[in-house]
């Protein structure tokens, strides 16, 4: 997830440590926060008005992708208090792993 402005401005979905997790996790936390950007802050442990109306959802399929690696709390907005070892959130225990998107040529799917 980013927002239009940042891709307007960057040319990418995002840095070279972004956070991912699998569709099939990303559906289910649709359907439990029914989309809400107040619940989806709540369940990614984001601070309250983080996400405004101009998010986007990408999906990118895994042939597109390099690596996945497990996150280590060093990424751009780990917070060292509410990370967990192992590859999940802390608060709803989504799936999570850490991948390069700063490729501006990388295809994506709007969700």
């Amino acid at each position: 997830m980013t927002t239009q402005s940042n891709i307007d401005e960057y040319g990418t979905l995002g840095p070279g440590d972004a956070y991912v997790t699998t569709r099939s996790e990303f559906d289910n936390m649709m359907a439990v926060t029914g989309g809400d950007l107040r619940e989806i802050e709540k369940v990614l442990v984001f601070k309250e008005h983080s996400l405004s109306d101009d998010v986007v959802f990408a999906q990118i399929k895994r042939q597109h992708l390099g690596d996945v690696n497990i996150p280590s709390w060093n990424e751009v907005g780990a917070s060292k208090e509410i990370w967990i070892p192992g590859g999940k959130t802390s608060n709803f225990g989504l799936l999570e792993g850490i991948v390069d998107l700063s490729d501006k040529n990388l295809p994506y799917d709007r969700l």
